[in-house]
């Protein structure tokens, strides 16, 4: 059961036993008043009140206040006509008030606070235009006044310490499950950020970036702590290979599955020696797919990359894309070269087909850039939409001038501008790479 139906089921209660109390209590002194029916009415009204606890034990909060405010409405209104020099139907406004506040479902708090009014009205009615009296002493109906007066204090009195000390309980409950909630909290965020720490380790530092790609930079913006976006740099001989790659998901499970690829990645150049790009995504793939076959389920998880081979010497460029494409902007051109990737995932793919290659020969001062798709998918701007491919040109083209570092700061400070006060959807990885 949930801590607030027990709240609920608890509340309902002790409103049944103090309820009971006083029905019992009461009946000596109507008896006094020599009011025999009087009598027989509380002790009705008492037994009534009992039979509530089998609501307790179906758990049915609702239905059992419903239940108690219609016997607490029928014993005042009773006692009303039967006394009516005593004038108990005063105590409807306070019933007529308390069934908003104890009851869940609104249309039935309103039904029982229509009631309860429409019952004080009705009593009042009766009793100016129905001329009939009883005979009571003066001394009986003060001391009645004085008795009703000190049980509402007392009933008012207990009411309060119970309520009190119900919320004191639920206060220490929540403020031990708001502790535990941010120890765990601690303990999760410090997981994390040691999981940051290792997913650092795994990309090339700046310092090699620019060591063999001098005019380059990396734009690197995971959503989280820990991304699914990753870059990737390794040298053979003359040859630099370096890619953007996008796996599945972000946060957690996206770093996951980026040390899977990534590993997958260093693998298939330095084990299996491969350095044409299209080969490595295939054995690159085989080696995934393998990796999640040991599941017993199926994983279709993997990654979106694109892959570069430099030859340092020639200005030759070997590519081949998963999903992302290559960009070039020549040195002097107003024009973005477009290179398609294929259109299949480093990843379990029904229709997978081996990667196609292409050979670009680059000269000095052309631009080259991939990238994973969350600068582009990114909303924002005046009307909260998607950054898309053809501003992420325009833009691209505009700054292909700049000195290749201060395109990393303008491309970081658009994509910030773009974003305003929303919430970064994706990872976010661009490479630009200058000859």
């Amino acid at each position: 059961m949930e801590p607030g139906e027990i709240r609920s089921l608890h509340l309902v209660n002790r409103i049944i036993l103090i309820g009971t109390i006083v029905s019992f209590g009461v009946a000596p002194l109507i008896a006094l008043q020599g009011n025999t029916l009087g009598v027989w009415s509380q002790i009705v009204t008492a037994i009534l009140l009992m039979l509530g606890f089998f609501f307790s034990v179906y758990r049915k909060y609702n239905a059992a206040m419903v239940y108690v405010l219609i016997v607490f409405m029928g014993n005042l209104t009773l006692a009303s006509l039967l006394t009516p020099n005593i004038m108990v139907e005063f105590f409807l406004i306070p019933l007529s008030i308390a069934a908003p506040a104890v009851l869940k479902s609104n249309r039935i708090a309103i039904i029982m606070f229509l009631a309860c009014l429409l019952n004080y009205v009705g009593i009042e009615y009766f009793n100016e235009h129905v001329s009939y009296t009883v005979h009571m002493e003066q001394w009986l109906i003060d001391s009645t006044y004085f008795i009703d007066a000190v049980l509402i204090f007392m009933i008012t009195f207990v009411l309060f310490i119970v309520l009190r000390q119900t919320n004191a309980a639920y206060e220490k409950r929540i403020i031990a499950q708001k502790e535990f909630i941010e120890e765990q909290n601690h303990e999760i965020r410090q997981s994390i950020n040691y999981a940051k720490r290792i997913q650092t380790a795994i990309l090339p530092p700046d310092e090699l970036f620019h060591e063999h790609l001098p005019d380059s930079f990396v734009l690197y913006k995971p959503k989280d702590i820990v991304a699914g976006d990753f870059y990737f740099l390794e040298i053979v001989g003359d040859f630099v290979i370096f890619a953007a790659a996008d796996c599945t998901g972000h946060g957690v499970p996206g770093a996951m599955v980026s040390v899977i690829c990534n590993n997958a990645l260093h693998r298939s150049v330095r084990e299996f020696g491969i350095l044409e790009p299209a080969e490595i995504l295939n054995k690159t793939r085989e080696l995934v797919i393998k990796e999640f076959e040991k599941s017993v389920e199926t994983v279709q998880d993997g990654m979106d990359i694109s892959l570069c081979v430099l030859n340092r010497k020639s200005n030759e460029l070997l590519w081949a894309g998963a999903n992302n494409p290559l960009w070039i902007i020549r040195n002097g051109s107003d024009d973005v070269e477009q290179y398609k990737p294929d259109k299949q995932p480093i990843a379990y793919y029904e229709n997978a087909k081996p990667f196609t290659g292409h050979c670009l020969q680059l000269n000095s001062g052309d631009t080259c850039y991939i990238f994973s798709d969350g600068y582009q998918d990114q909303f924002g701007g005046p009307n909260h939409k998607k950054y898309r491919p053809a501003q992420f040109r325009e833009t691209l083209l505009s700054l292909s001038k700049d000195d290749i570092h201060h395109q990393q700061i303008k491309l970081n400070r658009d994509f910030e501008n773009w974003r305003g006060e929303l919430e970064q959807i994706d990872d976010v990885c661009v490479i630009g790479v200058r000859l």
